[in-house]
């Protein structure tokens, strides 16, 4: 038990920073649905993760993200806590039991599962299976199994890519004959079966998981995946694993072989590496048929198996030597059978692993894009830009029931690559370019679905009369956001703030927008004079100044 709660306390610390994080942009589609701004799910799909979590969440906590990251935060943890009894029941000792479920908790690997909070599916749906699993395993009634199967319902209901993990008890010990472990889960494989049946049936995943990102077929593609997952999960190098990087495919190849055969070795004294095996391959099964997506919050599941593979494995040899009885030096055979050794070498293992996500965590908040005071990290990057634009609204609107106009000038947006944080140029048609400030906000809903008080959100690159009674706001490059203010003092403003930063063409053809579409003003038309004035006498004025509109270009995904 101490051991256990020490090893969810390690997992909790490497994920501390996730507390401080902000909603990401599939969190606001999600809070959205809740506030009546989009079409609520009216199917059961996902139903525990999805309506159930996100019509609860918003009223106990509104729209502070704090507490939704607390509770990821802790689920995270749960599971951790969760895997080590997991695997006791499957046989392991403490020290296997402690090193594969803190190998999980501490994984880099978790970050895009623990971070947003739109990937409460994938925790609450490892948590649903371990505990049907553990309710197999400890129970001998009719009850125990009636509860197992209830519970991995809702795992299901949770998400439906943990299908297949009951599979990976079939080789476990503890069961006297294949068919009878087969038999042991088969209520779970019946139920998984009829859900995926009825999904594809009624077709009710289509708009939500249709497109071309997602879209599949069957092929040697599949072993391909397979092994990209693997080797990113393998590979300590990068800081930030990546299925795509380069020869990820060899080493994940590699490393399926040699666990592969390492299993097979070990078959006789355990079968615990492969039974995280087994759960690695059926884990990532549902999402190893995509031809363009992998994502690394698809193998958070799956990965608590693997590393109960990889910690069996690890301390096969020494509990191996530990039980031989042909060791012949006394110093060495009063060494190896210490009770000490085995758990030493579990801990000294696990405190490396733990140091290496930690330092490695601490270089993905570390690294900024400097030009923009952004973090590289793109999910991160996302929340903090996020999180300023909103912030920015809520400091300058203040009240219920207005309306906010957030203008960007026209012709003076940025480009900037998503993977190098860097400058590039816009006429790049081999690149997708999409607005980065529309894309993250939602187009303006964002900022609605965080504060409600806020009626609408337009985001406008030209002044037309139906904006008239809207606040006037400005972005920046940076994500901030300035409220100006109301008719004439915030198109002042507006303008004011445009000329300083050097876009003076932009601020006169805003001018001349403004005057055009609502009550000749003077003091907006002295404006205009001093803009036009400014443009006649200083014909570098209009460079760029502080970018205000900001695009991004290159490969996205969805969490």
């Amino acid at each position: 038990m101490v051991v256990g709660l020490v090893v969810v306390g390690l997992a909790l610390l490497v994920y501390r920073r996730s507390l401080a994080g902000y909603f990401a942009p599939d969190d606001f589609i999600l809070l959205e649905r809740t506030r009546g701004l989009l079409p609520a799910y009216e199917t059961p799909w996902r139903v525990l993760s999805g309506t159930f979590f996100w019509n609860l969440c918003p009223r106990l906590f509104d729209g502070d993200p704090f507490p939704y990251h607390v509770v990821l935060w802790l689920l995270h943890g749960l599971n951790t806590g969760l895997l080590f009894a997991l695997a006791g029941r499957l046989g392991a000792s403490t020290a296997v039991a402690a090193l594969a479920a803190g190998g999980f908790g501490t994984t880099r690997l978790a970050f895009t599962a623990v971070y947003p909070a739109s990937s409460a599916g994938e925790g609450l749906a490892l948590a649903f299976t371990f505990a049907a699993l553990l309710l197999l395993r400890s129970s001998r009634g009719a009850g125990g199994r009636v509860a197992a199967v209830a519970s991995f319902a809702l795992g299901l209901l949770s998400k439906e890519s943990v299908a297949l993990l009951p599979l990976a008890l079939i080789p476990a010990r503890g069961v006297a004959s294949g068919r009878r472990r087969a038999l042991e889960v088969a209520p779970l494989l019946g139920l998984s079966l009829l859900w995926i049946a009825f999904l594809a049936a009624t077709g009710v995943t289509a708009g939500s998981l249709g497109g071309e990102a997602y879209a599949w077929r069957i092929g040697p593609h599949f072993f391909a995946n397979l092994a990209r997952y693997t080797g990113a999960a393998l590979d300590p190098r990068p800081a930030v694993a990546d299925p795509d990087a380069p020869h990820m495919a060899a080493i994940g190849a590699a490393g399926l072989l040699a666990m592969g055969l390492l299993a097979w070795r070990a078959w006789p004294r355990t079968r615990l590496p492969a039974v995280g095996l087994v759960g690695w391959a059926v884990g990532l099964a549902p999402v190893l048929p995509l031809l363009h997506t992998r994502h690394l919050h698809y193998a958070y599941a799956p990965w608590a198996f693997l590393a109960l593979a990889l910690a069996a494995l690890a301390l096969w040899p020494v509990e191996r030597l530990a039980a031989s009885r042909e060791i012949r030096t006394p110093a060495t055979r009063a060494l190896l059978r210490s009770r000490s050794l085995v758990p030493a070498v579990a801990g000294a293992l696990l405190a490396l692993y733990a140091a290496h996500a930690e330092i490695a965590l601490a270089r993905r908040h570390a690294a900024r894009i400097a030009s923009l005071d952004l973090p590289f990290d793109s999910l991160l990057r996302k929340m903090a830009f996020a999180r300023r634009a909103i912030e920015g609204v809520r400091a300058g609107a203040g009240g219920d029931s207005v309306r906010v106009a957030l203008v960007v000038p026209p012709s003076r947006e940025q480009f900037y690559s998503v993977r190098t944080g860097q400058s590039v140029s816009p006429g790049n048609a081999r690149v997708p370019q999409y607005d980065f400030l529309t894309a993250v906000l939602d187009s303006g809903r964002a900022i609605r679905a965080v504060l409600p008080g806020v009626r609408d959100v337009r985001i406008v690159r030209h002044w037309t009369a139906d904006l008239a009674g809207y606040l006037v706001a400005t972005n920046w490059v940076s994500g901030h956001v300035e409220v100006l203010g109301r008719g004439a003092e915030g198109h002042e403003r507006l303008a004011r703030l445009w000329m300083d930063a050097g876009l003076v063409r932009e601020a006169a053809g805003y001018l001349e927008e403004v005057l055009a579409s609502g009550p000749d003003d003077q003091r907006l038309r002295l404006l205009l004079d001093e803009a036009r004035l400014g443009l006649a006498q200083l014909p570098g004025a209009d460079a760029h100044g502080p970018p205000v509109g900001v695009r991004a270009d290159g490969k996205e995904g969805t969490p």
